[in-house]
């Protein structure tokens, strides 16, 4: 064999001790590759690794605060839900500002129409305090003084309002806002909390 026949071979030799087959395509690259020029495949264990890592760089790329907008409306939500149950003085701010005299005497007058104008509707009444005690449940309420003749007006509290209430004397001057519920002996306000509230000093 002439030194060129076997110069030839180990040239050959050479370059083919240099190249190794993708293990994903079968075709030939070199063996320093870490990534396939066929089939584009890492070729240095980590391929599901740089596939998620590509992943990300897209969603990046494309959503880059995508987080800070889900963060933000997330709070807005949360927001928006805390502002409207907070206090239902706020929720439910009375647009009916009326004596208990005059609610009473509607009452006795045209009650259908008195239902109409204001039962389920959150109504501030003021007046005279007449009565403070409890029904039957321990919750406590009191009356403000209405027509003589007509009836008072029931403001019914919930039980963690007591202590306020306690302060509470009669001929108090008071305004109550609640929801209207109609009359049954007196005209009947629920779930009532006190707006203002001038103690009478008696001589």
């Amino acid at each position: 064999m002439s030194k060129e026949s076997l110069s030839l071979k180990n040239i050959i030799s050479e370059k083919k001790s240099e190249m190794k087959k993708c293990p994903f395509c079968a075709e030939e690259i070199k063996v320093e590759a870490v990534k396939c020029k066929h089939c584009g495949s890492s070729l240095n264990g980590k391929n599901k690794k740089q596939k998620n890592s590509d992943l990300q760089r897209f969603l990046n790329l494309k959503y880059p605060k995508t987080t800070f907008w889900i963060t933000l409306m997330f709070s807005i939500v949360v927001l928006i839900v805390t502002l409207n149950v907070i206090d239902s003085k706020v929720a439910n701010r009375p647009d009916i500002y009326i004596s208990s005299r005059q609610l009473t005497e509607e009452y006795y007058s045209n009650s259908v129409k008195a239902d109409n104008d204001y039962k389920g509707k959150i109504i501030q009444v003021f007046g005279t305090i007449d009565d403070i005690n409890k029904d039957i449940v321990g919750d406590p309420y009191i009356t403000i003084q209405g027509n003589e003749i007509f009836s008072d007006t029931q403001c019914s509290f919930s039980k963690n309002k007591i202590n306020e209430i306690a302060e509470l004397s009669k001929e108090d001057r008071i305004t109550v806002a609640g929801e209207c519920n109609g009359k049954l002996i007196n005209v009947l306000l629920d779930d009532c909390y006190i707006v203002k509230w001038t103690r009478i000093i008696q001589e």
